[in-house]
């Protein structure tokens, strides 16, 4: 069940405050996504996140007391025209407007997330064109981010991998992980069934049920 309640945000940027629907509570039945998008009823709350400020127009998760950015740059083109993206919507556009804030800010791991809330916006919206963008620009700054090479970045480049199918990444998501051996068994598993769907040119959306011996990875 998710829970949602009244919550005054006062915007870090403008200091203008306005009354506007919070989640409290929320929960998930089933497996996530191989992209890490969990199941519903969390998934549908995705839409509760953004908190855009109806005076300047600043866009962000939560109630933040403090922001980098300027006055300058929320008025910019860049910001504005969502670096001239054509979404099909715009609340898509507002998750994309929270990435530009986050890179603007230098909080790359931040934008990361940002960018893959987009990616997850644009699929619910059937815009499959930007969905795929996204999803190369977020296979970009993975590689940024991360090296691969600690066990601990396991779960990430599982993640990673599904982004790049998805993003039609095929030829480069099966020489990546060729001889790629991770720590898990289940994780080979993983890696092993996403290197057959790039073989097959499939991009289609799978959950972690859809790989043999996810209950007992999951309660293991």
């Amino acid at each position: 069940m998710t829970t949602v309640a009244e919550t005054v945000y006062k915007c870090p940027l403008c200091g203008f405050a306005h009354t506007t629907d919070c989640m409290t509570s929320t929960s998930a039945f089933g497996a996530p996504d191989l992209d890490g998008r969990p199941s519903p009823m969390a998934r549908l709350t995705i839409y509760l996140f953004i908190k855009e400020c109806p005076n300047c127009g600043f866009t962000s998760y939560g109630f933040p007391e403090h922001t980098s950015v300027s006055r300058e740059f929320i008025q910019s083109d860049n910001y504005l025209n969502c670096d001239n993206i054509d979404f099909k919507t715009e609340r898509a556009k507002l998750f994309y407007r929270v990435y530009l804030i986050s890179k603007e800010e230098g909080m790359m791991n931040r934008a990361l997330t940002d960018l893959v809330h987009c990616a997850w916006v644009c699929d619910d919206d059937d815009d499959e064109e930007n969905s795929i963008k996204l999803r190369l620009l977020i296979n970009d700054l993975f590689n940024e981010l991360y090296d691969f090479k600690s066990d601990e970045e396991d779960y990430a480049h599982l993640i990673k991998l599904d982004f790049m199918r998805r993003g039609h990444l095929f030829d480069e998501l099966i020489e990546e992980v060729r001889h790629k051996t991770f720590s898990k068994s289940f994780y080979n598993k993983v890696k092993d069934f996403q290197m057959e769907k790039a073989k097959n040119r499939d991009a289609g959306k799978y959950t972690f049920d859809d790989i043999e011996g996810y209950e007992e990875y999951k309660y293991g």
